[in-house]
């Protein structure tokens, strides 16, 4: 994966995730919708003519607002695919890392990871690469003995380890 296309080829790179933003979308402009003609609607009855029954106040509401709701449905497919070319900007490098990760974990050769200039997390490639050529360099192996984070992830062990050492320590005679 090192070189990358300016442009992608297809929208769902990682269909879970860009799914359920789209999903997402979707309930947010449904509720919204409902919230503003059920408010348009209340309005025209409680500020309307009083001689006109429920059904009429609704009637002139729909005629009187359906521009805008024609407005408002015809922003949905304009919204979903907006969130799903802005989630493209991390769910592709996430997808790229987690092939490179795969690719590493099976032996094959590294290949830089390089993402696209308007991608979120750049960062991540760089550390990637940084690691992977500290793996290759032999350099990224730790060491047989742990580290004094290690010994210490829990309170118990760190006293511990702390008593040994003051046990082992020489005793000055003064």
């Amino acid at each position: 994966m090192t070189a990358t296309n300016k442009h992608r080829t297809t929208h769902f790179v990682d269909r879970t995730v860009q799914g359920a933003l789209a999903r997402r979308v979707l309930v947010h402009w449904v509720m919204f919708l409902t919230t503003s003609i059920v408010s348009v609607t209340l309005m025209q009855v409680l500020l309307g003519d009083p001689s006109k029954t429920v059904f009429e106040h609704i009637a002139a509401a729909g005629s009187r607002y359906a521009l805008f709701l024609i407005v408002l449905a015809s922003l949905l497919p304009a919204f979903v695919l907006d969130t799903i070319r802005l989630s493209n900007r991390f769910a592709g490098p996430i997808c790229r890392l987690r092939n490179a990760l795969k690719n590493a974990a099976e032996g094959q050769p590294h290949q830089p990871l390089k993402f696209r200039g308007t991608d979120f997390w750049q960062g991540l490639a760089d550390d990637y690469n940084a690691m992977m050529e500290r793996y290759a360099a032999g350099t990224l192996a730790r060491s047989t003995e742990p580290s004094a984070q290690e010994k210490c992830d829990d309170r118990d062990s760190c006293v511990e380890s702390k008593k040994e050492e003051l046990d082992h320590q020489p005793v000055n005679a003064s």
